[in-house]
């Protein structure tokens, strides 16, 4: 059993700035999150535009992970009524938490703080640290100048061409919701394949240990598979079973 609860990592501001289509941009996004039972991972503020997400989710049924540092908590107002709610001791450690929760990034209209974190994600893109979807969702032309900026760069030649597809660029959110369907779809491709790979090689070890006498020879590895279905997620599963094999 393949859990497929997609994680969508949104970066946005602790403001709601000066057009109000953002704060139903911010709406709209934490309801799509909800209605596909995804889970919304984000800086586990309640003002601005991460309140407005965060509220939305929770109000539409979803599940929330928040994570916030200590120094943060007044400034931001951490949001402690989430599913899971998680305090750091600096920004570095907010971001590698959010990144090492989700499968999918995405950054909403924001200010220094989300460049911040956008730039370190595009950066990890360029290095190959991250294969995970960068999306901005430019909302009325918001990062129309973050654009430029970056192909400006290109055009000195500072960077390659293919920085441009590092990230990808929505500009409303019923095209994010679609594409992160298409991702979906692709994010369960891989955790099959995984899923796959990883039942052989558990197969090989439990034979293995069998063998050597150090696993119940009167069960076979097919008998294991009832416990998929206690288990939510690969990582779970294949601990659980490693777990009795007693290697």
């Amino acid at each position: 059993m393949i859990a497929t609860k997609l994680s969508i990592c949104v970066f946005c501001g602790s403001r709601n700035g000066n057009d109000n289509a953002f704060t139903e941009v911010a709406k709209r996004t934490g309801a799509i999150i909800a209605k596909h039972n995804w889970r919304l991972v984000y800086g586990a503020g309640d003002v601005g535009l991460m309140g407005a997400i965060a509220k939305s989710c929770q109000e539409n049924g979803g599940t929330t992970f928040g994570v916030i540092p200590k120094f943060l908590l007044e400034k931001e107002v951490g949001k402690v009524d989430l599913s899971t709610f998680v305090i750091t001791e600096n920004m570095h450690e907010r971001k590698k938490i959010m990144f090492t929760n989700s499968d999918v990034i995405i950054t909403l209209p924001g200010g220094i703080g989300s460049l911040d974190e956008f730039f370190e994600l595009l950066t990890w893109t360029q290095l190959e640290v991250s294969k995970k979807p960068l999306y901005i969702l430019n909302i009325n032309g918001y990062w129309d100048p973050l654009i430029a900026l970056i192909d400006h760069v290109i055009k000195q030649e500072f960077a390659d061409n293919d920085l441009l597809n590092s990230f990808k660029t929505i500009n409303s959110v019923d095209d994010l919701e679609n594409d992160l369907l298409d991702e979906m779809q692709h994010w369960i491709d891989k955790k099959t394949l995984r899923n796959t790979r990883h039942r052989r090689m558990l197969q090989t070890e439990w034979e293995r240990a069998v063998r050597g006498g150090k696993a119940d020879s009167t069960m076979t590895f097919s008998d294991l598979h009832s416990f998929e279905t206690a288990i939510a997620s690969l990582e779970h599963q294949t601990q659980h079973i490693l777990s009795l094999i007693h290697i």
